[in-house]
């Protein structure tokens, strides 16, 4: 990974209230009691009323 991409990953990463973390624009964590839910990240700016949050999600990581 070029400096570049880590440059903006770090720019613009951010925590939402402690349980949204934004990893750059790449991904969004969503952080539960039971899990951490993986998404593809996506400018909330730009999304519609009728977009399907559903086709971003990518995986769940289950705490032990």
């Amino acid at each position: 990974m070029d400096l570049e991409k880590i440059y903006n990953i770090i720019k613009n990463s951010k925590t939402h209230q402690y349980k949204t973390i934004n990893l750059g624009n790449i991904l969004e964590l969503i952080i539960t009691d039971e899990c951490v839910d993986v998404y593809k990240y996506v400018d909330q700016s730009k999304v519609g009323d009728d977009y399907d949050f559903d086709s971003d999600y990518l995986t769940t990581i289950y705490r032990m």
